[in-house]
């Protein structure tokens, strides 16, 4: 007797439940690598939208800071805390901007270094490209009154560009961080859909396996009945 007269070794007797069985191993794998995707995903929007809320909180610190240092000058002298804090507000609002519109590693909001996407969405980067239109210029005006904190004409042309710059780039700040959370919103609830579109597809792949097997079971009763 050859394998080919054993019923239990016919070619291709088991090929759509074999076939049916590796489809439901893909799915599975597939909703699996999916779910590491999307923590991965909702990570780096988290990181994101919160250092895009830092660079709001920053615009405003470095504008209280230059109308501090243009207060402390004309009571009595430069207070060389508050040049410090402008100086720390002034470069970690540059690296973070810089790193928003080419990615990088940044300052985290814990004080430990984290990575920064680059924002690939039009809108974003078109208000970053508005910010980085004047903000080259004021921060360098800022920095000139860290540098020369006793300068009454330095720190008054700081306080002054503040005033004229604060608003404008804590609007653009502002807006940039509603568009990335509405970015990572659009983008999880893309990834829910075809999340649950693999488990739709693997529990109707698992319901075509079971209808499969029970038909073998029944066709081998059926025989073993005749027998």
């Amino acid at each position: 007797m050859n394998k080919t007269d054993m019923p239990g070794l016919q070619p291709g007797k088991y090929r759509e439940i074999v076939l049916a069985v590796a489809c439901f191993l893909i799915f599975d794998l597939a909703v699996l690598m999916l779910n590491f995707y999307t923590s991965y995903q909702i990570s780096a929007d988290a990181v994101a939208i919160n250092l895009g809320g830092r660079q709001r909180m920053l615009s405003q610190r470095m504008a209280k800071a230059a109308f501090q240092l243009e207060s402390d000058l004309r009571s009595g002298g430069p207070d060389a805390a508050v040049a410090l804090e402008l100086d720390a507000a002034v470069k970690l609002f540059d690296s973070t901007l810089n790193a928003f519109i080419a990615g990088g590693q940044v300052k985290g909001a814990d004080g430990r270094p984290a990575r920064l996407e680059k924002v690939q969405d039009a809108a974003g980067q078109g208000l970053l490209a508005k910010a980085g239109g004047f903000w080259p210029a004021y921060r360098d005006v800022l920095l000139a009154a860290v540098a020369r904190p006793g300068d009454e004409g330095v720190v008054e042309r700081a306080a002054q560009t503040a005033r004229s710059n604060n608003i404008r780039l804590l609007g653009l700040m502002n807006d940039l961080t509603v568009r990335l959370e509405a970015v990572a919103g659009a983008k999880a609830e893309r990834l829910r859909q075809v999340q649950t579109a693999g488990i739709v597809l693997a529990l109707l792949n698992f319901g075509f396996i079971l209808l499969k097997f029970i038909r073998r079971l029944r066709e081998s009763d059926e025989r073993s009945a005749d027998a």
